[in-house]
């Protein structure tokens, strides 16, 4: 069984060999499969995340989502802190932490204990049992620690792994999209 810091490793390997052309045509099937995910669910808000370049491109999903009008919320830092807070524009977007876009305001924080919530999940790796592995600050085991609702997965297939031991802390998803 590998080491999360081994899979790590491996995973960010397998990344840097995947063309834009590649990981464009994993993003529409990801999207693809999300939304029809939401059109198959009674979700009143989803938990997004601004894609990096080693990340499914979500793009499209956002603005089907947006589209409808429903509600979107991402990451942001908030002093030691990460929460999600509400997503209402692209212009509203600022650099955070990590070089990462997040929403400029915090005015609107979305409770967790909210169970039509969907929460997307980005990762550095995955298992089909839906273990995850991030990039090693804990960011969205923190913020997904007191979470009911559903939480999928989405990452490239280059970024599945077998299972590991897991870790206290570790939160898995409950449905993997690639």
């Amino acid at each position: 069984m590998l080491a999360k810091a081994d899979i790590r490793r491996l995973s960010r390997e397998r990344l840097s060999i995947l063309n834009l052309d590649q990981k464009s045509i994993y993003s529409k099937s990801v999207c693809s499969q999300l939304i029809k995910y939401i059109e198959s669910t009674k979700v009143k808000q989803i938990a997004v995340y601004m894609p990096t370049l080693d990340e499914p491109d979500i793009i499209s999903f956002i603005d089907f989502c947006m589209s409808r009008s429903l509600p979107l919320y991402m990451p942001k830092c908030m002093g030691e802190t990460y929460s999600f807070v509400r997503f209402r524009s692209y212009d509203d977007l600022c650099v955070g932490p990590y070089s990462i876009q997040e929403p400029s305001l915090s005015d609107d924080i979305l409770n967790s204990s909210l169970v039509d919530t969907l929460y997307i999940v980005p990762g550095l790796a995955f298992s089909l049992s839906g273990q995850r592995i991030g990039h090693g600050k804990g960011i969205y085991d923190r913020l997904l620690k007191n979470v009911d609702s559903a939480k999928i997965g989405v990452c490239f297939p280059e970024q599945v792994f077998d299972d590991w031991t897991i870790e206290d802390h570790d939160i898995s998803v409950n449905t993997l999209v690639m």
